[in-house]
């Protein structure tokens, strides 16, 4: 059985006077994934999301969520989405509990076991009862997400939901989501900077720049490349560069100190090591290096100088 599209966007744009915060952004997002929307400051991310929640009209193209256009009203009535957009805004004064019950009233109300839930899948239980001034970083973001559970959402959408965490903040968010998406069937939308912390946590992304997507798919596939760096540490340094020099499918050999570094397929890796053995070579560290979520980043991003919204 092929996955529902949740999300899906036909040669969106976007104009605001002069400035074209989005360029013919045509993407999709499966039911199940995580997928992360990563670019520059300025990049369109904010604008894309604004348009998914249809606080912003676009230009042009089309976007649809949960299989209705945005904007329709089909959209408007549908209650399975929700959506943090910047950071969540609470009553400090008031406990967090309080403070979803009059957010959940704006919306029309729900029923206090829906608040029970939401407050249950984000670990604030014991909590709910204490004000919100008292909550740290992480526990303020935790209560937005309950606030974005309320209607018990198919889809989530965020907007840098780990902005401004610290570590321990960014490991109970990571693991808020990734326990939603596994253990709810939600699928999650979010934009992030931060991507160290999108490489462990998403499971597809979509890099923009400058308001045109230049790269979509899964975290695995986007990383998968046809070669790798590699670079041995032995007890015979000059002896070992000179043998793979010689070897089928190895290239770029070089002996620097006390360091060999070449490129190879990631196959040849344990072919290596085994041919180094046979020539008596103790091999003390075999370290391969694949291109990182932040190296693909920079790579695609680092000649950009255009700026959308």
């Amino acid at each position: 059985m092929c996955p529902r599209t949740v999300v899906n966007t036909t040669q969106l744009s976007k104009r605001y006077g002069h400035v074209q915060a989005l360029r013919g952004v045509s993407l999709a997002v499966q039911q199940g994934e995580i997928f992360g929307l990563l670019g520059p400051n300025g990049a369109g991310k904010s604008t894309l999301i604004r348009i998914l929640v249809g606080l912003v009209r676009p230009t042009a193209g089309q976007a649809w969520v949960l299989g209705h256009r945005v904007g329709s009203s089909a959209a408007r009535r549908n209650g399975v989405v929700g959506a943090i957009v910047e950071q969540p805004a609470f009553y400090r004064y008031l406990s967090g509990r309080r403070n979803l019950q009059l957010l959940a009233d704006l919306s029309g109300g729900c029923n206090p076991h829906d608040i029970d839930r939401a407050l249950e899948i984000v670990g604030l239980t014991e909590r709910q009862h204490q004000r919100v001034a008292a909550y740290s970083a992480g526990m303020r973001q935790r209560l937005g997400l309950a606030q974005a559970l309320l209607p018990a959402p198919e889809l989530l959408i965020l907007d840098e939901p780990a902005s401004g965490l610290d570590p321990r903040g960014l490991v109970e968010v990571r693991t808020l989501l990734h326990q939603l998406t596994r253990e709810e069937g939600v699928t999650v939308f979010l934009s992030s900077h931060l991507l160290h912390e999108v490489e462990q946590l998403c499971t597809h992304v979509g890099i923009i720049v400058a308001g045109r997507l230049v790269a979509q798919g899964s975290v695995a596939e986007l990383l998968s490349v046809p070669q790798i760096h590699l670079e041995l540490r032995t007890d015979d340094p000059a002896r070992t560069a000179e043998i793979l020099r010689d070897y089928d499918g190895v290239s770029d050999v070089e002996h620097i100190n006390e360091v060999v570094r070449l490129t190879c397929a990631p196959g040849e890796v344990a072919e290596i090591n085994v041919a180094l053995i046979a020539n008596n070579i103790a091999v003390s560290a075999l370290m391969p290096h694949r291109e990182t979520l932040e190296e693909l980043y920079l790579r695609l991003t680092g000649e950009s100088e255009d700026a959308g919204r």
